[in-house]
Protein backbone atom coordinates (compact mmCIF):
# COMPACT_ATOMS: atom_id res chain seq x y z
CA UNK A 1 0.00 0.00 0.00
CA UNK A 2 2.91 2.56 1.11
CA UNK A 3 4.50 1.44 -2.20
CA UNK A 4 0.95 1.94 -4.54
CA UNK A 5 0.63 5.54 -2.73
CA UNK A 6 4.61 6.84 -2.90
CA UNK A 7 4.18 5.82 -6.87
CA UNK A 8 0.90 7.55 -6.89
CA UNK A 9 2.32 10.89 -5.91
CA UNK A 10 5.67 10.14 -8.26
CA UNK A 11 3.03 10.16 -11.07
CA UNK A 12 1.53 12.97 -10.57
CA UNK A 13 5.11 14.64 -9.62
CA UNK A 14 6.54 13.40 -12.72
CA UNK A 15 3.92 15.03 -15.23
CA UNK A 16 4.62 18.42 -13.76
CA UNK A 17 8.73 17.67 -13.64
CA UNK A 18 8.65 16.90 -17.34
CA UNK A 19 6.51 19.46 -18.87
CA UNK A 20 8.88 22.05 -16.90
CA UNK A 21 11.76 20.37 -18.37
CA UNK A 22 10.75 19.58 -21.65
CA UNK A 23 10.09 23.81 -22.26
CA UNK A 24 13.50 24.86 -21.88
CA UNK A 25 14.85 21.78 -23.75
CA UNK A 26 12.90 22.64 -26.86
CA UNK A 27 14.65 26.61 -26.36
CA UNK A 28 18.02 25.11 -26.08
CA UNK A 29 17.56 22.54 -28.95
CA UNK A 30 16.11 25.35 -31.47
CA UNK A 31 19.37 27.94 -30.32
CA UNK A 32 21.72 25.13 -31.19
CA UNK A 33 20.14 24.69 -34.29
CA UNK A 34 20.31 28.35 -35.01
CA UNK A 35 23.75 28.24 -34.49
CA UNK A 36 24.66 25.90 -36.76
CA UNK A 37 22.67 27.32 -38.79
CA UNK A 38 24.68 30.32 -38.81
CA UNK A 39 27.99 28.22 -39.00
CA UNK A 40 26.74 26.88 -42.70
CA UNK A 41 26.72 30.39 -43.95
CA UNK A 42 29.79 31.91 -46.09
CA UNK A 43 31.10 34.57 -43.11
CA UNK A 44 31.29 31.60 -40.87
CA UNK A 45 33.90 29.61 -43.08
CA UNK A 46 36.79 31.10 -41.68
CA UNK A 47 35.66 30.56 -38.08
CA UNK A 48 39.58 29.26 -36.43
CA UNK A 49 37.64 26.90 -34.00
CA UNK A 50 34.31 26.40 -36.09
CA UNK A 51 35.41 22.51 -36.10
CA UNK A 52 35.99 22.46 -32.32
CA UNK A 53 32.10 24.26 -32.15
CA UNK A 54 30.30 22.46 -34.13
CA UNK A 55 31.17 19.11 -32.42
CA UNK A 56 29.93 20.82 -29.55
CA UNK A 57 26.61 21.65 -30.84
CA UNK A 58 26.69 18.36 -32.12
CA UNK A 59 26.95 16.83 -28.74
CA UNK A 60 24.95 19.79 -27.01
CA UNK A 61 21.48 18.46 -28.87
CA UNK A 62 22.71 14.74 -28.48
CA UNK A 63 22.17 15.56 -24.82
CA UNK A 64 19.04 17.49 -25.34
CA UNK A 65 17.98 14.88 -26.88
CA UNK A 66 18.79 12.30 -24.20
CA UNK A 67 16.71 14.15 -21.74
CA UNK A 68 13.76 14.55 -23.46
CA UNK A 69 13.72 10.60 -24.18
CA UNK A 70 14.14 11.10 -20.29
CA UNK A 71 11.01 13.34 -19.90
CA UNK A 72 9.08 11.18 -22.12
CA UNK A 73 9.33 8.17 -20.05
CA UNK A 74 8.47 10.44 -17.27
CA UNK A 75 5.30 11.41 -19.03
CA UNK A 76 4.46 7.72 -20.19
CA UNK A 77 4.48 6.16 -16.32
CA UNK A 78 2.37 8.93 -15.41
CA UNK A 79 0.21 8.12 -18.05
CA UNK A 80 -0.07 4.23 -16.82
CA UNK A 81 -1.77 5.16 -13.64
CA UNK A 82 -4.78 5.64 -15.56
CA UNK A 83 -6.50 1.85 -16.40
CA UNK A 84 -8.94 1.13 -19.20
CA UNK A 85 -10.13 -2.34 -18.61
CA UNK A 86 -11.35 -4.52 -21.31
CA UNK A 87 -11.75 -8.09 -22.54
CA UNK A 88 -8.30 -9.05 -23.10
CA UNK A 89 -6.74 -12.39 -24.53
CA UNK A 90 -3.14 -12.42 -22.82
CA UNK A 91 -1.62 -14.73 -24.43
CA UNK A 92 -1.64 -13.00 -28.11
CA UNK A 93 -0.48 -9.98 -26.68
CA UNK A 94 2.88 -11.88 -25.07
CA UNK A 95 2.82 -13.28 -28.25
CA UNK A 96 2.81 -9.78 -30.28
CA UNK A 97 5.43 -8.59 -27.59
CA UNK A 98 7.48 -11.66 -28.19
CA UNK A 99 6.80 -11.31 -32.00
CA UNK A 100 8.31 -7.48 -31.90
CA UNK A 101 11.29 -8.14 -29.41
CA UNK A 102 12.63 -11.45 -31.55
CA UNK A 103 14.36 -9.35 -34.40
CA UNK A 104 16.66 -7.63 -31.76
CA UNK A 105 17.02 -10.82 -29.11
CA UNK A 106 18.40 -12.71 -32.79
CA UNK A 107 20.67 -10.18 -33.79
CA UNK A 108 22.20 -11.10 -30.12
CA UNK A 109 21.81 -14.85 -30.26
CA UNK A 110 18.81 -14.77 -27.85
CA UNK A 111 16.50 -17.20 -28.00
CA UNK A 112 12.95 -16.24 -26.59
CA UNK A 113 10.55 -19.21 -26.07
CA UNK A 114 6.92 -19.20 -25.42
CA UNK A 115 4.90 -21.35 -22.47
CA UNK A 116 1.70 -20.05 -23.02
CA UNK A 117 -0.95 -22.00 -21.16
CA UNK A 118 -3.28 -23.22 -24.20
CA UNK A 119 -6.67 -23.30 -22.20
CA UNK A 120 -6.13 -19.47 -20.51
CA UNK A 121 -9.33 -17.69 -20.58
CA UNK A 122 -9.68 -14.30 -21.57
CA UNK A 123 -9.31 -11.76 -19.40
CA UNK A 124 -10.77 -8.28 -18.10
CA UNK A 125 -7.69 -6.06 -17.98
CA UNK A 126 -5.87 -3.06 -19.48
CA UNK A 127 -4.76 -4.28 -22.60
CA UNK A 128 -2.16 -1.34 -23.16
CA UNK A 129 -0.72 -1.74 -20.05
CA UNK A 130 -0.51 -5.23 -20.28
CA UNK A 131 1.69 -4.98 -23.48
CA UNK A 132 3.93 -2.23 -21.63
CA UNK A 133 4.27 -4.60 -18.54
CA UNK A 134 5.35 -7.23 -20.74
CA UNK A 135 7.71 -4.89 -23.13
CA UNK A 136 9.76 -3.63 -19.74
CA UNK A 137 9.85 -6.83 -18.65
CA UNK A 138 10.90 -8.65 -22.05
CA UNK A 139 13.13 -5.61 -22.52
CA UNK A 140 14.76 -5.90 -18.76
CA UNK A 141 16.06 -9.85 -19.23
CA UNK A 142 17.03 -9.34 -22.94
CA UNK A 143 19.40 -6.60 -20.86
CA UNK A 144 20.55 -9.01 -18.48
CA UNK A 145 21.06 -11.51 -21.06
CA UNK A 146 23.23 -9.22 -23.17
CA UNK A 147 24.53 -12.18 -25.35
CA UNK A 148 24.18 -15.87 -26.54
CA UNK A 149 21.22 -16.74 -23.85
CA UNK A 150 17.53 -17.58 -23.60
CA UNK A 151 14.19 -15.57 -22.46
CA UNK A 152 11.55 -17.91 -21.65
CA UNK A 153 7.92 -16.10 -21.24
CA UNK A 154 4.96 -17.93 -19.99
CA UNK A 155 1.29 -17.72 -18.42
CA UNK A 156 -1.01 -20.46 -16.61
CA UNK A 157 -3.92 -20.19 -14.26
CA UNK A 158 -3.52 -20.10 -10.69
CA UNK A 159 -7.01 -21.18 -9.07
CA UNK A 160 -9.99 -19.82 -10.59
CA UNK A 161 -9.29 -16.03 -10.36
CA UNK A 162 -5.62 -15.37 -10.76
CA UNK A 163 -3.65 -15.93 -13.84
CA UNK A 164 0.71 -16.14 -13.80
CA UNK A 165 2.93 -14.14 -16.39
CA UNK A 166 6.18 -14.99 -15.82
CA UNK A 167 9.61 -13.69 -17.75
CA UNK A 168 12.75 -15.99 -17.03
CA UNK A 169 16.06 -15.00 -18.26
CA UNK A 170 19.43 -16.71 -17.49
CA UNK A 171 21.45 -13.47 -17.10
CA UNK A 172 23.55 -11.88 -14.49
CA UNK A 173 21.02 -12.03 -12.04
CA UNK A 174 20.07 -9.89 -9.19
CA UNK A 175 21.94 -9.49 -5.82
CA UNK A 176 19.20 -10.66 -3.01
CA UNK A 177 19.34 -7.26 -1.63
CA UNK A 178 18.45 -5.42 -4.67
CA UNK A 179 15.28 -7.27 -4.94
CA UNK A 180 13.37 -4.67 -3.29
CA UNK A 181 14.91 -2.03 -4.65
CA UNK A 182 14.94 -2.26 -8.25
CA UNK A 183 10.76 -1.60 -8.10
CA UNK A 184 11.93 2.12 -7.00
CA UNK A 185 11.87 4.87 -9.57
CA UNK A 186 15.85 5.77 -10.83
CA UNK A 187 17.19 2.66 -9.60
CA UNK A 188 19.60 0.75 -11.69
CA UNK A 189 22.48 -1.41 -11.81
CA UNK A 190 23.35 -0.77 -15.59
CA UNK A 191 25.86 1.50 -16.52
CA UNK A 192 25.67 4.96 -17.17
CA UNK A 193 23.59 6.01 -20.25
CA UNK A 194 22.03 2.48 -21.20
CA UNK A 195 18.31 3.43 -18.60
CA UNK A 196 16.76 6.05 -16.53
CA UNK A 197 15.68 3.15 -13.98
CA UNK A 198 12.05 3.55 -14.32
CA UNK A 199 11.13 0.34 -16.13
CA UNK A 200 10.57 -2.31 -13.42
CA UNK A 201 9.38 0.55 -11.58
CA UNK A 202 6.45 1.29 -14.45
CA UNK A 203 5.85 -2.53 -13.85
CA UNK A 204 5.45 -2.46 -10.44
CA UNK A 205 2.88 0.39 -10.51
CA UNK A 206 1.03 -1.26 -13.79
CA UNK A 207 0.88 -4.85 -11.80
CA UNK A 208 -0.34 -2.19 -8.71
CA UNK A 209 -3.10 -0.64 -10.48
CA UNK A 210 -4.43 -3.67 -11.94
CA UNK A 211 -4.95 -5.31 -8.61
CA UNK A 212 -1.94 -7.75 -9.23
CA UNK A 213 1.42 -8.08 -7.57
CA UNK A 214 4.32 -8.16 -8.78
CA UNK A 215 7.93 -10.59 -7.35
CA UNK A 216 11.01 -11.62 -8.30
CA UNK A 217 12.98 -14.30 -7.65
CA UNK A 218 17.21 -14.33 -8.35
CA UNK A 219 20.75 -14.62 -7.92
CA UNK A 220 24.03 -13.18 -9.03
CA UNK A 221 25.32 -15.19 -12.05
CA UNK A 222 21.65 -17.56 -12.17
CA UNK A 223 19.22 -15.69 -14.05
CA UNK A 224 16.20 -14.15 -12.89
CA UNK A 225 12.36 -14.85 -13.00
CA UNK A 226 9.58 -12.38 -12.89
CA UNK A 227 6.51 -13.53 -11.88
CA UNK A 228 3.53 -11.02 -12.28
CA UNK A 229 0.30 -12.30 -10.56
CA UNK A 230 -2.91 -10.59 -12.30
CA UNK A 231 -6.45 -10.83 -11.24
CA UNK A 232 -8.52 -12.43 -14.29
CA UNK A 233 -10.93 -9.39 -13.29
CA UNK A 234 -9.28 -6.32 -12.60
CA UNK A 235 -11.12 -2.83 -11.45
CA UNK A 236 -9.34 0.38 -12.11
CA UNK A 237 -9.75 1.26 -8.17
CA UNK A 238 -8.31 -2.04 -7.00
CA UNK A 239 -5.38 -2.79 -4.98
CA UNK A 240 -3.25 -5.61 -4.08
CA UNK A 241 -5.15 -7.79 -1.41
CA UNK A 242 -3.19 -11.15 -2.17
Amino acid sequence: MIQAHKLAAFGQLSTGVAHEINNPLAIINEEAGWLDDLLAKDESKDFKYRGEFKESLRIIVQQTHRCGSITGKLLRFAENMDSNIGEVDLNDILDEVVGIMEKDAILNNIVIERDFDPELPKMYSDSAQLRQLALNLVNNALDAVERDGKVLVGTRREGTDWVLLTVKDDGCGIPREHHHSIFEPFFTTKPPGKGAGLGLSICYGIATKLGGVISVDSAPAKGATFTVTLPMASSADTLPTK
